[in-house]
């Protein structure tokens, strides 16, 4: 395996952000971490996402983003893996690079779950919970997490 660093840095502030669409965020962050790098030549495109399907009813985001962000012709993987879409987005990046397949790849974290209701982002999050087992039984994430604790 190969020495894998982080080259280049960038992100978005978050918060109420309504007049900005999930594509617009995530491509401000990857022009700044090409910037902050020195614009290597991309060759993969790794994203963590839990759940764009429902707080913005899009899906395919993985293409969609890659495109929206000038990265083309590269494959573009979304990772979901609920709370830890973002790290598992990382692995992956990581395992790319340190394997050999790829020199240079993307890798980022987005989600816009501001543009709804409070009780609509809890029921969504909620999806994470097994619905056999906790949810059934009216367990909550919030819940699932104050038993961990």
């Amino acid at each position: 395996m190969r020495q894998v660093a982080v080259i280049g840095v960038g992100l978005t502030k978050v918060g109420h952000l309504f007049s900005e669409s999930l594509r617009s965020l995530f491509s401000r962050a990857v022009r700044g971490a090409l910037e902050d790098a020195g614009s290597p030549k991309i060759e993969a495109l790794y994203v963590g996402n839990m759940s764009a399907g429902q707080f913005n009813n899009q899906e395919n985001i993985a293409a969609l983003l890659s495109d929206f962000a000038g990265l083309n012709g590269i494959p573009a993987t979304r990772i979901e893996e609920g709370c830890g879409s973002g790290a598992a987005a990382i692995y992956n990046g990581y395992k790319a690079v340190a394997s050999g397949v790829h020199d240079f790849v993307i890798v980022g974290g987005v989600e816009k779950m501001m543009d709804t209701t409070a009780n609509d982002a809890t029921s969504i999050i909620s999806t994470v919970t097994d619905q056999e087992y906790e949810a059934f039984l009216g367990l909550s994430l919030v819940g699932i997490n104050a038993m961990v604790m």
